[in-house]
């Protein structure tokens, strides 16, 4: 596996090194309290990717442009169905490919 893009979230294509400090103070801040946190894992076949455009096998670029909407369209209608306050998240790419 190869981490092939930056932190980002739901406003932000990259994330500085000072809001990745307040991000990481929010979560701590959270845990204190009790806030409910998860860490999930979302999987694409890099065959479909390819197969969509988003994914070329040769050089391991990801249409990281596309795919940040995805997830952030994935995220928001999660948000919503969970009825979710005020939530934070983060997310990055990894890209995995047979040798």
């Amino acid at each position: 596996e190869e981490k092939n893009g930056q932190l980002f979230d739901e406003f932000n294509d990259y994330i500085s090194t000072d809001r990745k400090k307040e991000i990481a103070k929010l979560y701590s801040e959270a845990e204190q309290k009790g806030s409910p946190m998860w860490q999930d894992v979302v999987s694409f076949d890099n065959d479909w990717l390819e197969e969509q455009g988003l994914y070329d096998s040769k050089t391991h670029w990801l249409n990281e442009v596309k795919m940040k909407d995805v997830v952030r369209k994935a995220m928001a209608a999660m948000i919503e169905k969970e009825e979710m306050r005020s939530p934070v998240w983060t997310a990055s790419f990894t890209i995995s490919w047979k040798a």
